[in-house]
C-alpha cells in the first residue's frame, strides 16, 4: 500500500495522517509512505525543513513505540537522511 499511495496525488498527506494512527500496521504505512515518496520523488520536489523535523522525530522516539512502526522509521531514516546529506 505505501508504494501505491506514494506514486498519488495526495501521498504525502496521507503519510502525514498514517503516522500519527494509534494502529501499529496504519503507522508503519505512513513511515513507509513518506520514505517512498523520498525515494521516487525529484529532490526540488521535497520539503528538506519537513524531512529533518520528522528525522527529529526519529530521534526522540522511545522504547515503547511499536516494533513495525520503529522498523518502517529506520527505513525512513536512511531515505530521508541521505537526501539531507546530500542537500547539506
Amino acid at each position: 500500500m505505501p508504494w501505491v499511495a506514494s506514486g498519488g496525488a495526495h501521498g504525502r498527506e496521507m503519510a502525514l495522517k498514517w503516522m500519527k494512527s494509534k494502529d501499529e500496521n496504519v503507522a508503519a504505512a505512513g513511515w513507509q509512505t513518506y520514505a517512498s515518496l523520498v525515494a521516487i520523488k525529484e529532490d526540488a520536489e521535497l520539503d528538506l525543513a519537513e524531512i529533518k523535523s520528522l528525522l527529529e522525530r526519529v530521534g526522540e522516539v522511545d522504547s515503547r513505540e511499536r516494533n513495525r512502526v520503529k522498523y518502517t522509521m529506520n527505513g525512513f531514516v536512511i531515505a530521508g537522511g541521505v537526501l539531507c546529506e546530500a542537500a547539506a
